[in-house]
């Protein structure tokens, strides 16, 4: 029995451990299985980052085991590495438990094990002469994993179980792959189709945010797209839809819009050369559509509260005191929003 572990990966700290018994007949894999159990239980590591202990590959389609001796294996395992919460599992086909080995315990052997590692490889198979009959063979394995773990098992595919004509093509990381491939090339087509709707259009297909999504505080992102859609707290956005709100500036002008504030208010005039030092005339194309006017637009409404319900910088949290805890225990009728309404905690 060996340990394997992934390319890169330091020394003992096992993605997967598997045990392989060798074709000679000989008990040497005793040894080995216990030497791997040693190292597990002196890994400190070992239960955090092993997925699970694999006897492989393909016992039972080799014969190295009868399966009532390789149940015992396995629950002898499982009773060893309890303590480090590691699952066990035999790798093997459908063809092994269902058909091989029907009568003499194959299907029992899925039922002592913790999940399902199988090797779905329709080339053993003489009806699999081509792709379109090999994938029937693919199907039908799956859907007996499927049946004999009762919707409970979880069914482990290994990089390189999943294939038809071999491991370079048709593994199961590759058609993730091609996949993912795909639905991007799909969303970028649907995405050119559409052209821009009113003032602005809809991103490109990505699957990474961009580094401005993720360095940006969330509240200040946030504030950043209302701005940018101009479905945003100013006149111009009540106007249209919240006509109960009123559309002035609070600065005196009449009716409040993004390019007002960004360009004119004066209520943030100090804060404007952040503007200024991207573009002189601080023009909505260059401060909405650039990665430098948004970097700017960001620091803006972190500094100045723009384009948040009051239009002033948030005040922070106020740290809780002995006082609040002595509260806690009053009956009070005041409401939780009314609460943090007196503690300066505003939410927008």
């Amino acid at each position: 029995m060996t340990s394997s572990t992934l390319p890169g990966e330091r020394e003992l700290e096992y993605k997967h451990s598997s045990g392989c018994f060798g074709f000679d007949g000989t008990d040497e894999w005793k040894g080995r299985r216990d030497t791997l159990f040693a190292a597990l239980h002196a890994n400190p590591k070992a239960k955090f980052v092993t997925r699970l202990l694999q006897f492989g590959s393909e016992p039972l389609f080799d014969w190295v085991l009868d399966p009532p001796v390789l149940i015992q294996q396995v629950k002898a395992a499982k009773a060893n590495l309890s303590s480090l919460q590691i699952p066990v599992t035999v790798s093997d086909m459908a063809y092994s438990f269902r058909d091989l080995h029907a009568n003499d315990g194959g299907p029992d052997v899925l039922k002592a094990i913790d999940m399902f590692d199988a090797h779905i490889l329709p080339f053993f198979s003489t009806q699999a002469s081509t792709a379109n009959k090999s994938w029937p063979i693919v199907l039908s394995d799956l859907n007996y994993f499927i049946a004999q773990g009762d919707g409970v098992k979880k069914i482990w595919f290994s990089e390189r179980i999943l294939s038809i004509r071999g491991p370079t093509e048709t593994t199961l990381t590759n058609a993730e792959r091609m996949t993912k491939k795909r639905a991007q090339e799909a969303w970028t087509r649907d995405w050119k189709k559409n052209p821009a709707h009113r003032r602005f259009r809809h991103g490109g297909a990505a699957w990474n945010p961009k580094p401005h999504v993720k360095h940006t505080a969330r509240e200040v992102f946030a504030r950043a797209t209302q701005c940018r859609t101009n479905h945003a707290f100013i006149g111009e956005y009540y106007s249209k839809f919240v006509p109960s709100e009123p559309i002035g500036c609070p600065c005196g002008g009449w009716l409040q819009t993004r390019e007002h504030i960004i360009k004119d208010c004066p209520r943030y005039e100090e804060k404007r050369q952040l503007f200024r030092d991207v573009d002189e005339e601080i023009e909505l194309k260059t401060r909405l559509g650039t990665n430098k006017g948004l970097k700017a637009l960001a620091k803006f409404i972190e500094k100045t509260g723009a384009f948040t319900k009051s239009g002033n910088p948030r005040e922070g949290a106020k740290k809780p005191t002995l006082n609040d805890d002595a509260r806690e225990g009053e009956d009070n009728d005041e409401s939780w929003w009314e609460n943090l309404e007196r503690s300066g905690i505003e939410d927008e």
